[in-house]
């Protein structure tokens, strides 16, 4: 995990991009989301995050 947020915060920083910065910022934020409803068995909220964070994930790449 550490791997992608340091690779997809070099991409941001090499295109000067805020929205790149902004929706990466939100990815992990919703990564962690899915990671604490999981382990809690919660499975709408899980689901909910999971389509956020491949929302975040598509326009992080639109924005690189």
């Amino acid at each position: 995990m550490s791997d992608l947020r340091r690779a997809g915060a070099k991409l941001a920083e090499n295109k000067q991009s805020p929205e790149a910065t902004g929706a990466l910022k939100s990815l992990f934020q919703d990564i962690e989301d899915l990671t604490v409803a999981s382990r809690r068995k919660q499975i709408d909220v899980s689901q909910a995050a999971y389509a956020r964070a491949q929302a975040d994930f598509d326009a992080f790449l639109k924005a690189i």
